[in-house]
């Protein structure tokens, strides 16, 4: 294998980034079809095509490395079956609002000013599915709607699982996932969902600089980066904030190392992606909801915090001691000063940094207590940026690690 591999190459397995990306394909057209307000046995169709393409993922790909993945997804999809909802946001927000798109048949059901408490403004890309996996059983429960969760995870997990070569990196990945946001997933929270799909989008979007491979799959790589941003953007509002992080990020490593700039149309790619968190915002515009932390008042109070050193040291340790953050740190740490690929760990320090800054500027804006706000949030904010620092840490390592091994 060529020295110059963690340059121009990652080997990225095709085949993974295909399955994710045509798994994107029923998810995003259910969220559509609830939008236009689409007949209930067309929405039923798609999850059914859904689970047809993942049936078909489990049924062949019957290589070694494909039996970590197969072990993984089959796990989750077991416990996820198997376990009611006991989180208060996945029960009062995210499940909440799926019910009500199930009951009303209406996916704007939360637009109207009820139970302000449960964040009406967030997006309902993963409610809409929860109230299609509820169309299927017509019945409503503590335990199937939470599903959808899993389902929309599949497709970043493929994402991610595609650049590592091996079992044994592969199984190193799941547990990493697991320890992360492994809850956040199986408790039905959007928080691992974001923390996936931002690490994916990162991927995606760091292999249009860095690696030739993008070349040869180009239109697959644009469908993937199109999907995966798209619904990055529409699961929680912190999906844009994690898209712009990733963009900039991008922009100032690539212009520091004086990389090859990707087509103009992974840019006009990125710009239609964000049609569906647009178009949601404007919903929630005509409806007049509106976010319980962005808006005039919101300048005021980082305005009376912001000259607070009190607030920064609350809002920085009680970030910074999270386990969820602190093993991933270790990781990503190490992997710097093994210098194995620099220009790919000084982009994710970058998206790190930048992540961090806007949940500073977060939670010295919020409408409630500093510290209470940060105690029964931090664990799940964090998430994106732990995941991304020991994802691209495996990463590296089995860069690495596939450098040294013998050709054959």
């Amino acid at each position: 294998m060529s020295p110059s591999m963690s340059v121009t190459q990652n080997n990225t397995d095709t085949r993974l980034l295909l399955y994710g990306t045509i798994l994107c394909f029923p998810l995003a057209i259910n969220y559509g079809l609830w939008f236009f307000g689409s007949a209930d046995i067309i929405k039923t169709f798609t999850l059914y095509s859904a689970m047809l393409i993942m049936a078909v993922f489990f049924v062949t790909n019957n290589t070694r490395d494909f039996v970590p993945i197969k072990f993984y997804l089959g796990t989750l999809i077991i416990i996820s079956l198997s376990s009611p909802t006991f989180a208060w946001d996945a029960r009062s927000i995210w499940l909440f609002h799926a019910k009500r798109i199930w009951i009303d048949h209406n996916l704007f059901a939360p637009l109207d000013g009820y139970a302000s408490w449960s964040h009406n403004d967030y997006p309902v890309f993963v409610p809409s599915l929860s109230a299609t996996l509820a169309l299927c059983i017509h019945a409503w429960n503590e335990v199937l709607p939470k599903f959808a969760n899993v389902l929309v995870a599949v497709p970043a997990l493929m994402v991610l699982f595609a650049p590592l070569q091996g079992i044994t990196a592969r199984l190193l990945c799941g547990s990493l996932i697991l320890f992360i946001c492994g809850g956040s997933i199986l408790n039905g929270l959007m928080d691992g969902l974001v923390a996936l799909y931002t690490t994916a989008v990162s991927i995606i979007i760091f292999s249009f600089w860095k690696f030739e491979e993008v070349n040869q799959h180009r239109y697959l790589w644009l469908t993937a980066l199109f999907l995966m941003t798209s619904i990055l953007g529409v699961l929680k509002n912190e999906g844009v904030l994690a898209i712009a992080c990733v963009i900039m990020a991008a922009e100032i490593i690539g212009s520091l190392y004086g990389m090859k700039r990707p087509p103009l149309v992974m840019y006009g790619v990125m710009v239609l992606s964000l049609l569906p968190i647009i178009t949601w915002e404007m919903a929630c515009a005509n409806y007049h909801v509106v976010n319980d932390i962005v808006g005039w008042p919101m300048f005021a109070r980082l305005k009376s915090r912001v000259r607070s050193i009190n607030s920064y040291q609350q809002i920085l340790t009680i970030l910074s001691l999270q386990k969820i953050l602190l093993v991933p740190l270790v990781l990503h740490i190490t992997t710097g000063r093994l210098k194995i690929n620099c220009p790919m760990w000084l982009f994710v320090s970058c998206v790190a940094a930048l992540y961090m800054i806007a949940l500073l500027a977060i939670y010295l804006s919020t409408p409630y207590s500093l510290h209470w706000h940060l105690m029964n949030s931090a664990d799940r904010t964090i998430q994106p940026i732990g995941l991304m620092l020991g994802y691209y840490a495996l990463l590296q390592l089995n860069i690495r690690y596939a450098k040294q091994r013998p050709t054959g």
